[in-house]
């Protein structure tokens, strides 16, 4: 059998977002449990749980000393419903929030600061966002799901951080420190007014505000360097990249990553041995697909403890307050490998695997019954 392969280089395709809409609902939960709110209805009857290889041969971080793993053979699962851990829009949206929000082209005739929290809304949208986090991800749902599947002392943490936004390790910030941004920032402003756009019209980045707007609603903070880079192999493509590294010496003051130990937010990592060995264990007729979380750190709020050290600076004197993990950040590979963990743990649990999983890409595969 041969697993399909993706370019790491290349970005989320219009196939792989496919996949990922079928893991979502449009409708909320209402009253069915909570396990069951985990993935969408099969076409058919469900099958008999695939003989697992990966229960044998899990590939975890050095660092990762977890208890149970809840995975052992359960019965056949029920008939699943439609109902989902996640929320979601209608037509091009992208789960971002409770609400649909629509990814935006670049600005032709609105300014990303057009698009701007209003300026006599602040502190009550900081307010509301300090006891209800902004995430495509339902607490009650995940928090009943890791019940049912008897996974709740192994991911205590999960739900609360759903609800009110996750420690990734930003320490305290003093003092406001507000280096400049790379020239390719400037060399690419349009294309960060695109991306600005974005994290506007979602509602993780609140702003744009000046400099002592932020400091009233949350105290000193510390922004990080900005630059554009273009993607490889995709044209008019660019990514946003935050030097949560700089300055790179503890002098004149220490970068957000020198507090963060990565080695504190573990997580399990699908090496190509693991997929190897997998796939070993399986049945010439096995089949593979592979499925793309969109926008996977940016699903994992942040508590409001952690805001100051991933303020944004947006222009000279102006600055957007991001509440969502970003790239960049020595702990959040860990924090939303966490909660993957806990989804592929739940989907075990239903019957579906063996499952493995780098980063946002998840490989599963089944063993189709034999024919006579």
């Amino acid at each position: 059998m041969t697993l399909p392969k993706k370019n790491p280089n290349t970005a989320r395709s219009a196939h792989a977002k496919s996949h990922t809409e079928n893991l979502h609902s449009h409708e909320t939960p209402q009253t069915k449990s909570g396990a069951d709110k985990a993935f969408a209805q099969p076409a058919t009857q469900p099958r008999s749980r695939a003989p697992s290889a990966w229960e044998a041969n899990p590939i975890t971080s050095p660092d990762a000393h977890l208890p149970c793993s809840g995975t052992a053979p359960e019965p056949d699962p029920p008939e699943i419903a439609r109902d989902s851990l996640w929320t979601r829009g209608a037509g091009r949206s992208v789960w971002t929030s409770r609400r649909p929000s629509v990814v935006l082209p670049p600005p032709t005739f609105m300014s990303a600061r057009d698009m701007a929290t209003p300026p006599t809304e602040p502190s009550t949208v900081i307010s509301r966002r300090r006891t209800e986090a902004l995430t495509p991800l339902i607490a009650e749902a995940w928090r009943s799901a890791l019940a049912a599947a008897n996974l709740a002392s192994k991911y205590p943490s999960i739900p609360t951080g759903i609800a009110r936004g996750f420690h990734v390790g930003i320490p305290p910030i003093p003092t406001t420190r507000t280096p400049p941004n790379s020239p390719s920032f400037q060399e690419h402003i349009s294309q960060f007014d695109a991306i600005l756009s974005h994290e506007l019209s979602s509602g993780r980045y609140l702003g744009p505000f000046p400099r002592d707007t932020v400091e009233a609603l949350i105290g000193p903070f510390q922004s990080s360097p900005l630059s554009i880079i273009a993607k490889p192999h995709k044209p008019n493509a660019y990514r946003l990249i935050q030097n949560f590294s700089h300055p790179h010496t503890n002098l004149p003051y220490p970068s957000i990553n020198s507090a963060i130990n990565s080695d504190d937010f573990p997580c399990t990592w699908g090496t190509f041995n693991t997929i190897c060995v997998i796939i070993w264990n399986l049945p010439k007729n096995a089949q593979a697909a592979v499925r793309d979380v969109a926008e996977a750190y940016r699903t994992i709020p942040l508590y409001p403890s952690q805001w100051p050290g991933a303020v944004v600076r947006t222009g000279k004197e102006e600055f957007c307050i991001d509440t969502a993990a970003a790239f960049g950040v020595a702990s959040n590979a860990g924090a939303y490998g966490h909660v993957a963990d806990a989804g592929a743990d739940i989907m075990r649990s239903r019957g579906l695997g063996p499952i493995s999983k780098w980063v946002d890409d998840h490989v599963f595969l089944s063993s189709p019954p034999s024919r006579a």
